[in-house]
């Protein structure tokens, strides 16, 4: 696997987890029921997706 893939794929890993995280605990604090779980689920796989794919589009543009 090509080192500009592999770190797209993990930029993409580590903002999916970051955003389900922030929810989650936003959630935990506060007691309020932002969104159900499969749609921050969803939320989490689409900004790990768009995140991948910029990582992926930046670095292969910059260097």
């Amino acid at each position: 696997m090509e080192p500009t893939v592999q770190r797209g794929i993990l930029w993409g890993i580590v903002s999916s987890l970051l955003f389900v995280v922030l929810l989650l605990g936003y959630r935990l604090i506060t007691s309020v029921v932002v969104v159900s779980l499969p749609v921050l689920i969803g939320g989490g796989v689409g900004v790990g997706v768009v995140t991948a794919g910029l990582s992926y589009a930046i670095d292969t543009r910059l260097g």
